[in-house]
């Protein structure tokens, strides 16, 4: 399979061309140039070494025939699936409720009530107002020794 790669490129450690170099350079310029030659190979390094590991996921994801594309392609059709749902549901309930709404704002009307009562879930415990006491009593012991 051919793979075209989008690796960004590694940093450059010479200069273009086009830069003119100054006529004469002092220990100081000399020696913050060799150090930033130092840590441009660093960062080149870790970045080849970042790159060679997501490499083989980038191929992965683009071979169209891997399991791994497969999995992600229907995970992606599922949840785009579940939010269409979602959304035809919302909009459905929201057409719903302005329809339900009474025509003066600051008077709810008893068929408005009814109606908004029928769409409540019923809740079918009871909840007791007693207060519940427990079943097991802690009996006082003493802490002298028995003889």
């Amino acid at each position: 399979m051919e793979f075209s790669s989008s690796r960004p490129a590694s940093p450059r450690s010479t200069p273009p061309r086009s830069a003119s170099l100054p006529a004469m350079q002092t220990k100081e310029v000399c020696d913050t140039k060799r150090m930033l030659e130092q840590r441009l190979d660093i960062l080149r390094a870790q970045h080849d070494e970042a790159y060679a590991y997501l490499y083989h996921v980038e191929e992965k994801f683009q071979d169209t025939t891997s399991e791994f594309y497969q999995g992600a392609y229907a995970m992606y059709k599922s949840a785009e699936q579940a939010r269409t749902k979602a959304e035809a549901a919302t909009e459905y309930e929201r057409t719903l409720l302005t329809q339900m709404l009474p025509t003066t704002s600051n008077r709810w009307s008893h068929t408005t009530l009814r109606s908004l009562n029928k769409l409540r879930p019923i809740n079918t415990t009871t909840i007791s107002t007693k207060r519940i006491k427990p079943d097991i009593q802690i009996q006082k012991t003493s802490m002298m020794p028995s003889s």
